[in-house]
């Protein structure tokens, strides 16, 4: 019996692993293009979700700033913010910061 319950215990904890841990996106225009890219429409995303985003389209999205938490992304290999009038250069500017490796596309004029 102790051999039974001792091989449940290993077989339990084998299975457990560890978990990604969970990341909250605040701007729900942001999680929505996240999860497209995912095709992950519900649950919980993830750190190791975010790691697959490589590619974020967020034009004509009716942005009035820069999202907050693109910066979770650190995948992210281009990002296309066109036809968001609302976004300046400066903000841009800052986004770059935050995601060094990243193109970003847009059409800033202000």
């Amino acid at each position: 019996m102790k051999k039974i319950l001792l091989i449940l215990a290993v077989v339990a904890l084998a299975g457990c692993g560890e978990k990604s841990p969970t990341v909250e996106i605040t701007d729900p225009v942001v999680e929505k293009a996240i999860r497209g890219v995912l095709e992950k429409p519900t649950g919980k995303l993830t750190e190791a979700d975010l790691e697959q985003v490589t590619y974020l389209y967020l034009s004509n999205s009716q942005l009035t700033d820069v999202p907050k938490g693109l910066e979770k992304l650190n995948q992210l290999t281009r990002l296309d913010l066109y036809n968001n009038p609302d976004i300046t250069k400066a903000q841009i500017a800052e986004l770059q910061k935050a995601v060094p490796n990243c193109e970003i596309r847009h059409d800033a004029t202000k």
